[in-house]
């Protein structure tokens, strides 16, 4: 179970006993009462592979996700079929948005799904980009926002530009840096002049919550 989020071993638990990852999302989200609706990208079981530049190759995602990397050329294993319900809901977007999460981990396995690109293309929906607020040691250390959209636009063929880019522009205090930095993640600074110059509105806001949330009474 080393190097699994709970939530991947409770969607492979799901999975188990529907046979049907599809149905396995679903009954997932009904179980954990999620609101919204949940599609998998692609229904196919894939291994998420990074081509390294001295010819040999890095596979799994758990791998990949601690390993040394320098905007790497990645694919998957056997070559996926976009998932026709994802398509479907892409084209009926009115707005699409790519979360943050690890850039090559997690967001990059599905955003080089064969078709995704085109899928994004042909929407005439606006396309956002919630840039991360610190960096991955080994992967993106030094990166800035336009870095962080750069690659998202990278995985994604060139053949999509994003329209907004959200990022944080407070800078978190010094204690909480300190506790990232030990683990040698550091805050995502910006540069503004360099994010003026880009196709997309960059927009900045306070993105660090300050307080423990505490729930409504």
């Amino acid at each position: 179970f080393a190097g699994h989020s709970f939530g991947n071993l409770f969607l492979t638990a799901v999975e188990k006993t529907t046979d049907d990852f599809g149905e396995a999302v679903a009954l997932a989200s009904e179980v954990l009462n999620i609101s919204g609706k949940v599609v998998p990208i692609t229904l196919d079981p894939v291994t998420l592979v990074v081509d390294n530049p001295d010819n040999t190759v890095t596979r799994g995602q758990d791998v990949i996700s601690s390993a040394v990397l320098t905007r790497p050329e990645m694919r998957l294993e056997p070559t996926p079929r976009l998932n026709p319900a994802a398509q479907q809901a892409i084209a009926e977007a009115d707005f699409i948005v790519i979360a943050p999460g690890r850039l090559y981990g997690s967001l990059a396995p599905a955003l080089i799904v064969p078709g995704l690109a085109e899928a994004f293309a042909a929407s005439q929906a606006p396309k956002a980009y919630v840039c991360n607020l610190v960096t991955k040691p080994g992967q993106t250390d030094g990166f800035k926002v336009h870095d962080f959209a750069a690659e998202i636009e990278r995985l994604l063929h060139n053949k999509v530009q994003l329209d907004y880019v959200l990022y944080n522009n407070a800078k978190p205090d010094e204690e909480l840096l300190r506790k990232y930095s030990q683990e040698g993640e550091y805050w995502v600074e910006y540069n503004e002049a360099a994010l003026q110059t880009q196709h997309y509105k960059a927009i900045g806001g306070h993105f660090v919550q300050d307080t423990a949330w505490q729930p409504t009474a």
